[in-house]
């Protein structure tokens, strides 16, 4: 489960809007589209699909009972955004109604990530498109100043606490293989580029820092880290 908070997790859907965006205008919707948004958590994301997608109704999906409170509890809910207690393991529809899913930093946390899209492939109808933004943090670049020279030092202590907390690491490099094994077509994928601020990466520092801390792991926190964010965008089969 994944150890963020809220806020944090807002900040981070912030981050990666430019990117949401063009994946949305890869998609041929239907008149009146039903989106689905895979790990939801506290509702960063489920309403934008709604606004940014005319007409569409958005079933958030999340394991996370307090994280569901907190975005059932947001004041300007959405009424086209629902949302809905589950195991994206287990979907709970009898038959495909969804013409597009959404996965943000959520099949990284993912037990059996196969059987996961194998669910979310089941709800797709035909030509539904799916698209995830999922890190590779084996990729990562962290420099420290170590006499006044800058060095990267991997392997890098997040991995390992990830990987303790049951998260894959390198989910976001994995996926293009993944979707093409299971018979998903047009698989396109990239990495997000950023404009890096002082402000953004001293947060990410912060975040990670905390983690470690809680996690009993010691780390001399860098200057300067970077982690390669992958998108994919595939469409199911006919």
């Amino acid at each position: 489960m994944q150890p963020y908070t809220p806020r944090f997790l807002s900040d981070q859907a912030q981050r990666t809007k430019p990117t949401r965006q063009y994946l949305y205008q890869q998609t041929k919707w239907s008149h009146a589209p039903l989106c689905i948004d895979i790990g939801c958590g506290a509702g960063a994301i489920s309403p934008e699909i709604a606004n940014e997608i005319a007409h569409s109704t958005v079933i958030g999906f999340d394991i996370d009972s307090n994280l569901l409170t907190k975005a059932m509890n947001e004041p300007n809910l959405n009424h086209a955004v629902h949302y809905v207690l589950a195991d994206a393991m287990a979907l709970p529809f009898r038959r495909v109604i969804a013409d597009f899913a959404l996965s943000h930093f959520t099949m990284m946390w993912i037990q059996d990530r196969i059987q996961a899209l194998k669910e979310i492939q089941n709800t797709l109808l035909p030509n539904g498109s799916l698209a995830c933004i999922e890190p590779d943090y084996t990729g990562r670049i962290e420099l420290h100043k170590i006499h006044s020279h800058i060095q990267s030092k991997p392997p890098f202590p997040i991995v390992t606490a990830l990987t303790r907390l049951g998260a894959d690491p390198c989910t976001g490099s994995q996926l293009p293989s993944d979707l093409t094994s299971l018979a998903f077509h047009d698989v396109q994928f990239g990495v997000l580029s950023w404009t890096f601020n002082s402000g953004s990466i001293r947060s990410e520092i912060k975040s990670e820092a905390k983690l470690l801390q809680d996690k009993g792991i010691d780390w001399t926190e860098p200057t300067f880290i970077y982690t390669p964010i992958f998108w994919v965008h595939a469409t199911k089969s006919r």
